[in-house]
């Protein structure tokens, strides 16, 4: 246990303990917690490759944490010492993830570098699960800048080369990143003839990236699932009327509080401002509008502390216009919309 590996006396067994819970703990406290353990005990020792471990794990931490010029910072220092290593592999893995903080504090190009970067390592030496996550990532990115046919030739590739080699992990990436696209382009082009045919595009790979996720613990794949499986109902439940926007709203809501209850059972930085969006969005369509106010505040609140992508911002937003609308507060709606314009010129 965590707890009888601190007892161990100081020696390269406890920090090969150390280097293995840092690298498996998904709970954020615990695991900024061992990765420094691990950091300082190989500094006592000058075991050059546990030091560059402790920075690499360090800086993922800090990511989890959203502190991500530290974790850029640390993550430059895992760089250097795999460099003078000469480990391609773990310079590449790096690459990765300073392409993943990249992304997370909107640099999109910087974060394509070095993505690219990346995938040429992991192709010259042959590791074909990470050539899959690197595609998988560029096919974020390419969401993130609404350049919908890349992403989707990204996650196209990777469920290509994941169907060969039967990497399930992979198979439900790949299908969730389609899914998201899909779901994206609804969003953007509601009125596009295609718009129906990339929901229900979206529904199915949902669908399928959820069944095979679910003999299987991944915890943070699965976060992904629940937030885009909520938001697709809720699209359907907007354009559904009697039964079938009751079990629309309901799935909705289920996939909100699965999400939330993840969350918290295994102590993960979530952004959760999209999902109580959600839950108020879906309060609104039943026609239950101070429960609806309820989960808008309480969003407003989370999204203060998060500081989450200007996406889930708008959400809220167009959220509110819709709500002082059905309302017939047409002034209040208005100045929601006028927030909205100011937010989308700003972007």
């Amino acid at each position: 246990t965590r707890i009888a590996v601190q007892s161990m006396p100081d020696d390269t067994a406890k920090l090969s303990r150390y280097y293995f819970i840092s690298r498996y703990c998904y709970d954020v406290d615990s695991a900024g917690k061992y990765c420094q353990l691990l950091l300082d005990l190989a500094l006592k020792f000058d075991n050059q490759y546990y030091i560059a471990h402790g920075y690499s794990y360090l800086a993922r931490y800090y990511y989890w944490a959203a502190d991500y010029d530290k974790a850029r910072d640390l993550n430059m220092e895992a760089l250097y010492l795999w460099e003078k290593l000469e480990n391609k592999y773990n310079i590449a893995r790096l690459n990765t993830q300073l392409a993943s903080i990249l992304t997370a504090q909107g640099l999109y190009d910087q974060a394509s570098k070095y993505y690219h970067m990346s995938l040429d390592v992991f192709k010259e030496i042959g590791d074909t699960a990470h050539i899959t996550q690197v595609l998988q990532s560029l096919g974020n990115v390419n969401i993130f800048v609404r350049f919908y046919q890349n992403a989707t030739n990204y996650f196209t590739q990777a469920l290509a080369i994941d169907s060969t080699i039967n990497n399930v992990y992979g198979l439900i990436a790949d299908h969730a990143g389609l899914a998201r696209v899909y779901v994206n382009k609804y969003k953007r082009h509601r009125r596009d003839s295609l718009a129906e045919e990339w929901l229900q595009l979206s529904k199915y790979h949902l669908d399928t990236a959820y069944i095979l996720a679910l003999p299987i613990p991944n915890i943070i794949e699965m976060q992904q699932l629940h937030i885009y499986k909520a938001m697709v109902y809720m699209e359907l439940a907007e354009k559904a009327k009697g039964k079938e926007m009751k079990a629309a709203l309901d799935s909705c809501e289920l996939h909100c509080d699965l999400l939330i209850k993840l969350t918290h059972d295994y102590n993960l930085r979530a952004n959760l401002s999209g999902a109580v969006t959600i839950q108020g969005r879906a309060q609104l369509r039943r026609g239950n509008l101070d429960s609806a106010l309820k989960y808008f505040k309480r969003a407003e609140e989370l999204i203060a502390i998060e500081n989450p992508r200007r996406e889930i911002k708008k959400e809220l937003l167009l959220s509110y216009q819709k709500y002082y609308e059905t309302k017939g507060d047409y002034r209040k709606a208005n100045e929601y919309l006028k927030e909205l314009v100011y937010l989308l010129m700003d972007n």
